[in-house]
């Protein structure tokens, strides 16, 4: 499971590419996009990619494009599946949740029954 700045990191690479698998993005573009209240500094955003590329959700080499660091990033099909991952987990949750509403209605249904009797 992802820890939040590494969703946020994924997401943002998922937004960038528009959809394509193959992309090339300054990092300074992809920090920009990420919400001020995500504090994520550079060391930190080269180890957040070094550990989506473990987990396999892309590939990347960093190059030199005029004096400026530019990454080449290969989405791997888990990583073009992230949205899907986050739908599924939404849902699960959703479906938690009502159950347990439907849970304690009636469980408060019956124990009213019963005090009735």
């Amino acid at each position: 499971m992802l820890n939040k700045k590494e969703k946020y990191v994924l997401k943002t690479i998922l937004d960038l590419s528009a959809g394509k698998s193959t992309c090339l993005l300054p990092p300074v573009e992809i920090l920009s996009k990420i919400p001020y209240n995500i504090n994520i500094t550079k060391k930190e955003f080269i180890s957040i990619l070094k550990t989506l590329e473990y987990d396999g959700y892309l590939e990347f080499i960093e190059s030199d494009s005029k004096g400026e660091k530019v990454l080449c990033i290969t989405l791997s099909a888990k990583g073009l599946g992230f949205y899907r991952e986050i739908i599924h987990y939404r849902r699960v949750i959703y479906f938690k949740l009502g159950l347990t509403l439907v849970t304690a209605v009636l469980g408060f249904i019956i124990t009213r029954i019963l005090t009735m009797l």
